[in-house]
């Protein structure tokens, strides 16, 4: 065969499309295929196929100052590709390795994501097929209207990575001592999601955990990056034997059971295929830390292995009983009045249909109360129609939050889907007795009869009529407060971080300390 290849980039630059050039490229070679790439990047001299390039005129590129593009405009290699092969009936093939659409939202452009969608649908359907890294990615293409998608899936090099180029001298470099080494390789750039990474690893640090983060990479966040993380080390571009894989333990932590939420979408049928990939992620880590028992269960039954418990914690200094405002109730109209207080996304797998069909039920009924919802999402002006009379407080401060939590009445929490629930436990810790469903995690944190109650989770009429004994009961709503407050305390941070170090020390084949468990987690004695 005869191929000829249209890529932006070539080696020395270091990401997932040129790894994968660099291993086609020889075994090319090695099957005697003639090929030539078309590219705005000149090849490594190194490189025994560099002269099987042809450079385009090109210009760097401003954001990454190791990439080039070509010019007059760049990215347009492709579709010169696909207009050579249509005037000359030559196939043409293309490689889908990076979803540039879905990056959109992170440069404030997430209004031209149909336009990006019908161009891509409009390059990938020229072509003869579209080659897809995973079956994710491939599902995703389809579901985009693209058609002759198939299949071509990357491998690894093990003789590049591989447990023996472990380097204590390396280690030492970076500055970790006898402290674990948190590793992130990739580019330093918005769409690898860096802001949540830097928020994780300040969270690390306000609980006194001990590690060195070593960050390999380079991108237009690194300004940045090396700001708001000061205590990180980080490497620039590293040489293909200093990335070497180290054997390093893998550890998952599962907060969200996305396949769960499928059905609330219209995505059903796709729950089988979602389960199959949940399995084939996390089967692959030394370890997938779960928040509850029943969460831990359900990832079992699904054919999880390796499933342990790291439950969560509450800041009882940001959640307390002391910051309730009686300013705060007046201005959403309360007067005498209990308020009803609802903390969450709002969107469909909240549950939140159940919420309204409750609160429809008790203003049936008569009951006195005023409803305050907080936060932001998809259903906020739908919700606004249909429950009128409720006070929308929108995104809170964490300040704000903490005050309705300690201004409230009863916590209502109807979603059906919670891993864990922390949003109950910042309840509690501002006692505040809940009234939840008796599905997912929550149901491990509220002891009917003890800090709250639980309806069956297809039953809102049930729940409003919990809710409404409650609030004619104050005595009773006092002594859940109390106890409420007792659960909230056996919740405390620095047992959460010990219990994650365990883990990580288990992975690593070293003993791990004893940790004290928090007791309200499904457990069968009194709480």
């Amino acid at each position: 065969m005869r191929i000829a290849f249209c890529s932006d980039i070539l080696p020395p630059v270091a990401d997932g499309v040129t790894r994968t050039l660099s291993e086609l490229a020889p075994a090319l070679l090695a099957e005697g295929e003639e090929f030539l790439f078309i590219s705005a990047m000149r090849p490594h001299p190194s490189l025994p196929w560099r002269d099987r390039v042809h450079c385009i005129p090109n210009v760097p590129f401003p954001f990454y100052r190791s990439y080039r593009m070509g010019v007059p405009l760049p990215s347009l290699l492709g579709l010169y590709g696909v207009r050579y092969g249509e005037r000359r009936g030559v196939p043409v093939v293309a490689s889908f390795h990076t979803n540039f659409v879905s990056l959109f939202s992170y440069y404030g452009l997430g209004l031209l994501e149909h336009l990006g969608l019908f161009l891509m649908r409009r390059f990938y359907n020229r072509c003869s097929a579209t080659l897809a890294p995973s079956r994710t990615t491939a599902a995703e293409l389809r579901a985009a209207g693209i058609r002759n998608v198939t299949l071509w899936w990357r491998g690894v090099d093990h003789r590049r990575f591989a447990p023996g180029f472990r380097s204590e001298a390396l280690r030492a470099r970076a500055g970790a001592g006898d402290a674990p080494v948190l590793l992130y390789v990739g580019r330093l750039a918005r769409e690898k999601n860096l802001d949540y990474l830097v928020t994780a690893v300040h969270e690390l640090e306000g609980r006194g955990t001990a590690f060195r983060l070593v960050i390999a990479g380079e991108g237009p966040m690194r300004e940045e990056l090396a700001a708001r993380l000061p205590r990180a080390h980080f490497t620039g571009h590293l040489r293909q034997d200093l990335l070497a894989g180290r054997g390093i333990p893998v550890v998952a932590s599962f907060h969200t059971n996305f396949v769960s939420l499928f059905s609330y979408y219209g995505l059903g049928p796709l729950e089988h295929l979602g389960l199959f990939l949940m399995r084939r992620f996390y089967n692959r880590c030394s370890a997938t830390l779960a928040p509850s028992r029943t969460t831990a269960a359900e990832l079992r039954a699904a054919g999880i292995r390796n499933v342990t418990l790291w439950w969560r914690g509450v800041d009882h200094r940001r959640f307390a009983p002391g910051f309730r405002s009686e300013a705060l109730r007046s201005r959403a109209g309360a007067g005498d009045a209990p308020v009803l207080l609802y903390v969450g996304r709002l969107a469909r797998e909240k549950n939140l249909d159940y919420l309204v069909t409750a609160v429809h039920e008790l203003e049936g009924r008569g009951t006195a109360f005023r409803l305050v919802i907080a936060g932001e999402g998809p259903m906020r002006q739908e919700l606004a129609a249909r429950l009128p009379r409720a006070h929308f407080t929108g995104h809170l401060r964490q300040d704000l939050l903490a005050a309705w939590y300690a201004s409230a009445d009863l916590f209502l929490f109807p979603s059906a889907n919670e891993t864990f629930g922390n949003v109950v436990l910042e309840a509690f810790a501002s006692g505040l007795p809940v009234v939840g469903v008796s599905r997912g995690g929550v149901q491990e944190l509220v002891r009917p009869g003890r800090n709250g109650f639980l309806a069956p989770a297809d039953a809102p009429a049930v729940f409003a009529e919990i809710t409404r004994a409650l609030l004619e009961r104050p005595a009773l709503l006092a002594r859940l407060s109390e106890h409420a407050r007792a659960t909230a305390a056996r919740y405390r941070w620095p047992d959460v971080s010990r219990r994650l170090l365990a883990c990580y020390q288990h992975v690593l084949g070293a003993p791990a300390p004893a940790v004290e468990r928090a007791e309200a987690v499904a457990i069968a004695d009194g709480a």
